[in-house]
This record gives C-alpha cells, structure tokens and sequence, in this order.
C-alpha cells in the first residue's frame, strides 16, 4: 500500500476505495483494496470465474490496460453489515469516456471483509440484468 493511501476503516469506505480504483484505472489502489484472501473471486460481465488474488488481479490490470477512464456512478441498493462481513448490491452505470451512448446498467454484489485494521474487498459479481421486450416480466424464467 502506497503512503498515502488509507486502510478503509467501514465498508462504505472500501467500496468508495474499488469505485475510485475503476475509475481511474488504478491497478495500485485496486491492488490495495482486494482481500489478502487466497479464496477471494471476481466475476465480471458475462466472465468466467477468476478465482485468487494473481487471478482476479491480473484481471483488473488487463481490464485497466486497454481502457480509458470511463464514465462510472454506482447506487448502492441493499447492504447488510454484520460484525467481520458486509454484502453491498449495487448498479453500476457505466460508460466509455467521451461517449454519447447510454450508461451500460450492471448489478453487482460486493462482499467487504474485516481484516487486520481495514476492510477489504472479498468478491465481486457484476452481472449484466436481464432484458425486457416491453413488458414487466422478465424474457425466461430463472430457476
């Protein structure tokens, strides 16, 4: 962790820490945020799997490589705290930088853990939502 960063002492923290990472396409802080965890994982967007911290880094750092900054708010949906784990869902809005088009709507759950003096990110699963034809039910039945 570089000296001037923070060790996030809430959840809300941390997750205002991975937010700032993504948009700034900082692989350094991303890096700091993650859990120490070797049983941490990351899903993103129609992705596979990415179980490990080499994994899901080496993920991010391809993502922030070939990326401008994009256009990003989040909106935090639910969020459950208890002592050593948080669970966030939120909608992530996001859009290529200089871009007119629509924000690509993604849900995404983030599981935040107490370890040592800070909270770390754990797990991130960003999924696209399903699409809707005009109507208020969904286009197939999950489950």
């Amino acid at each position: 962790m570089s000296p001037t960063s923070r060790i996030p002492q809430t959840p809300v923290e941390a997750e205002e820490d991975f937010y700032t990472s993504f948009l700034r396409l900082d692989a350094d802080r991303m890096e700091s945020i993650w859990s120490e965890s070797p049983d941490l994982y990351c899903i993103h967007p129609g992705g596979e799997l990415l179980q490990g911290r080499d994994a899901v880094l080496n993920s991010w750092q391809n993502i922030f490589t070939s990326a401008d900054p994009p256009k990003l708010e989040y909106r935090l949906l639910y969020s459950r705290h208890e002592e050593k784990i948080a669970i966030h869902l939120v909608e992530e809005n996001i859009r290529p930088s200089g871009s007119s088009h629509r924000a690509a709507v993604v849900l995404a759950s983030n599981v935040y853990v107490l370890e040592g003096e800070g909270w770390r990110l754990f797990s991130h699963h960003a999924s696209l939502p399903m699409m809707k034809r005009g109507r208020t039910e969904p286009d197939r039945k999950m489950h």
